[in-house]
Formats: C-alpha cells, structure tokens, sequence
C-alpha cells in the first residue's frame, strides 16, 4: 500500500463540500441559512415597525394633551387680562401667579427622576 497524496482543490465561494457521498455547492448551505434567518429577520421588522406605531401613538397622545394644556392656560390668562382691565389688579396677580406655578409645577415633576418605592 502506498499512501500518495490526493490532489487539493483551492477553495472558492462556489467550491463543493461533500455530505453523504454527494458535493454540495456552498451556495445551497447558504440557503439553508437563509430559510432559519429570513423569518427572524421578518419578525425582527415587524417588532420594529410595531415599536413605531406605539411611539407615533404616544407621541400623538402627548401632542393633543400639550395642546389642552396650553389651550387651558391661555383661557385662565384671558381671563386675567379681562380681570386686568375690569380694574382688579390683585385678581389678575394671583391668576398669573397661579398659572406660572402650576406650569413651573408641572415641569418641575415631569423632569424629577421618580424614587423607587
């Protein structure tokens, strides 16, 4: 028995793998691939495109309820310059002052980090 060296093919993208007696091209492994990764790639886009709508959702909801804030205020600012010139000037001080603490108030809470509790 000799034992010769069996000549080596230089590997390519295309070179075959053998399985079972038969060459497999590199590129049926990498459809293989593609069948298991494909379908997570898609839930993957799903969850994305579900997280957005959540988002634009929220963002939605925090628009209309800046827009009733401001709307709110600006009536009870109205109201003071109504007061104003009615002649009741410690009436429209406390209105103002009023406003400007519940406005200062409420950012003041949104932007405090919330304790554990």
């Amino acid at each position: 028995m000799t034992d010769e060296p069996k000549d080596i093919a230089p590997t390519s993208p295309t070179s075959p793998v053998v399985e079972e007696g038969q060459p497999v091209e590199v590129e049926d492994i990498a459809n293989l691939f593609k069948g298991v990764i494909e379908p997570i790639a898609r839930s993957q886009e799903i969850a994305q495109t579900e997280e957005t709508k959540r988002a634009q959702i929220g963002a939605d909801i925090a628009s209309k309820f800046l827009r009733y804030f401001f709307g709110i205020a600006f009536t009870i600012l109205i109201i003071a310059v109504i007061a104003l010139f009615l002649g009741k000037d410690q009436l429209t001080e406390k209105i103002v002052f009023g406003v400007i603490g519940f406005i200062g108030g409420y950012a003041f809470g949104k932007g405090t980090p919330r304790s554990g509790g």
